[in-house]
């Protein structure tokens, strides 16, 4: 049994973003004068660098989400955007399955809400092909399954040819 996974990696900005604004929230609230703010502003600006502080802190929290639920919710998440998850599974004397996971972001944890599953059986499956695309300067593999689809409604219905590209969602939008 063999299992390959492909995900989108998570965009770097916000991990460098969150300790910089950490530090100007703190930096402001540190330099101004006690006579120039109202005390509630600078408790403002103090909570602001803490919450800024746990943003950038990811180990910490993740660490810490194991013993206490409630530092899951202290952070908030960094890309709250559908995220897909795909994999392909190869069982030799059964098939291949082909599994799309969607779900929203939290800081590398998947929420997951959707699954899409794909059997293709082993009498089913007439080829595994590797596709390369020259698209400009860049050469694009995409990998696909070739499989025979029965009509089981239609009796003595000639099997039909279909294609099923594996990673589609976390490839380049590129026609194939």
């Amino acid at each position: 049994m063999a299992r390959f996974t492909v995900a989108p990696a998570p965009s770097p900005f916000l991990d460098m973003l969150w300790p910089a604004l950490a530090a100007t929230a703190a930096f402001v609230a540190i330099t101004t004068t006690v006579d120039s703010l109202p005390s509630s502003t600078r408790v403002l600006l103090a909570l602001a660098a803490i919450f800024c502080l746990t943003c950038a802190s990811t180990r910490v929290l993740d660490g810490a989400s194991r013993f206490c639920p409630c530092a899951l919710s202290a952070r908030p998440p960094s890309d709250p955007s559908p995220w897909p998850l795909e994999s392909i599974l190869a069982l030799p004397p059964l098939g291949i399955q082909l599994e799309v996971r969607r779900g929203l972001r939290f800081h590398r944890r998947i929420l997951p809400l959707h699954t899409e599953r794909l059997f293709v059986p082993r009498h089913a499956l007439k080829d595994l092909v590797i596709h390369e695309a020259l698209h400009r300067w860049n050469v694009r593999y995409y990998l696909s399954v070739l499989a025979e689809q029965y009509d089981h409604h239609v009796p003595g219905a000639a099997p039909r040819s279909v294609i099923h590209l594996v990673f589609k969602n976390t490839l380049p939008p590129f026609p194939v």
